[in-house]
């Protein structure tokens, strides 16, 4: 987790220029998590006016679900091409930065090392710190559609949301204990083959 942000650091310093298409992909991130929220509840009335011979309001929220669909893959486009530019926009600036501190090696090492080497890094390390920012994304998005998940859960029954947070509990603690078993077995195996 250090690492992460020891990488985000490093990644923002060349996606600054870039603040306003972040805040713009944070918004309408929030919009697609509030649009979660509202998709289930609008499901359940209109199950429920079907259920309940109600047309006119079943017609009515079929509407309303079809202009929040309507809504959602917007900003689902909005949030893939400022994600797109943004990967772009930190990939030309971590490549030009790259390639000024090329510039700075002696004639002497790129004799020695070969410009095929400085080349490939160029690319593929740009390539992995260009990703640091989209791996930081994804987790983030998934934390706050978890967190969307919950919410409309809990606003649908309470009752499932305890038995929902029980079971993220118990489940989160049987993985940490499954981890530890592996990890100790890796080192296990790992020190039984020296």
């Amino acid at each position: 987790m250090k690492e992460l942000w020891k990488n985000l650091k490093l990644v923002w310093k060349y996606s600054k220029d870039q603040k306003k298409k972040i805040i713009l992909y944070a918004i309408t991130h929030i919009i697609t998590v509030g649009l979660g929220i509202v998709v289930p509840i609008i499901s359940a009335k209109i199950i429920v006016n079907l259920t309940s011979s109600q047309f006119e309001q079943l017609i009515w929220m079929s509407i309303i679900l079809y202009g929040i669909n309507v809504c959602y893959s917007i900003t689902n486009y909005i949030q893939r091409y400022t994600t797109q530019q943004i990967f772009l926009k930190s990939f030309v600036h971590i490549q030009t930065s790259l390639g000024k501190e090329i510039l700075k090696i002696e004639n002497d090492c790129l004799d020695k090392e070969g410009s095929g080497v400085f080349l490939q890094r160029i690319n593929s390390d740009t390539h992995k710190i260009s990703d640091v920012f989209n791996s930081f994304i994804f987790f983030l998005s998934r934390i706050i559609r978890n967190l969307g998940i919950f919410v409309a859960i809990f606003m649908i029954s309470k009752i499932a949301f305890l038995y929902l947070l029980s079971k993220k509990v118990v489940l989160k603690s049987f993985m940490k204990k499954i981890n530890y078993i592996v990890r100790c077995k890796r080192k296990t195996q790992a020190l039984s083959q020296k």
